[in-house]
């Protein structure tokens, strides 16, 4: 059996001012957080994905309803964008 290297996946909500939105692997206006966030684990050698808007668009989970998102439905976006790197 091969090896399978470790992906942590990573959801985060980030708010500035009355602004808040995630941080997704392709949204513009998270690049700055979504930069910081890839250097910081490549240099601890960690491999993160972050979901994309549209991942996080089909399943539902916005800024607002983050912290009642139900732990199976991040697995879900997660498991998706993990098979994305395989």
């Amino acid at each position: 059996m091969a090896f399978a290297p470790s992906v942590l996946a990573v959801f985060v909500e980030m708010q500035q001012g009355l602004k808040r939105y995630m941080v997704t692997a392709d949204a513009d206006q998270a690049a700055i957080q979504r930069e910081s966030l890839l250097a910081a684990a490549a240099r601890r050698g960690i491999t993160v994905v972050l979901p994309s808007a549209a991942a996080l668009a089909e399943s539902s989970i916005n800024g607002a309803e983050f912290g009642t998102t139900t732990s199976s439905k991040f697995g879900s976006v997660a498991a998706r964008q993990v098979e994305k790197l395989r």
